[in-house]
This record gives C-alpha cells, structure tokens and sequence, in this order.
C-alpha cells in the first residue's frame, strides 16, 4: 500500500533496511525467497496479489534509503 500511495500520490517512501542487504529484498533472495514460498501456498488463490508484495519489494529496494546492521 505504501508503493501503490507513492506511485498515484507522489508521496516520499525512505525505507529503512535492518539488517538485510536490500539486493536480498529487491532480488527476493535468503530469508525473502523462502518466505515468498509460503506467501505462495498461503496466498495460492490470490495470486495476483503476491505478485504485487513482489513488485512493490523491488521497487522499494530500488530506493536510496538506509542500511542498518543489528548492534
């Protein structure tokens, strides 16, 4: 909702990645790929919707915005 909010508002997203690389979000690689696999089987009849979780993930880590590690 907040990628679907910029695109048809303009309105400014600053994500803030903690403690994931965002190639891992953006490339739905690791810890995101495994959990797309049950979005899939939970969301099986929504496809469509998945697929927009997916889109939005690329395009949010297409974003400057910020790494933060776990300290």
């Amino acid at each position: 909702m907040i990628m679907e909010r910029r695109r048809t508002t303009g309105s400014i997203v600053f994500p803030v990645f903690y403690d994931v690389d965002p190639s891992q979000v953006g490339r739905q690689t690791g810890s995101f790929a495994a959990a797309f696999v049950e979005h899939e089987k939970s969301f099986n009849e929504e496809m469509e919707r998945v697929n927009g979780w997916r889109i939005a993930l690329k395009e949010v880590a297409d974003l400057a915005g910020m790494v933060l590690g776990d300290r």
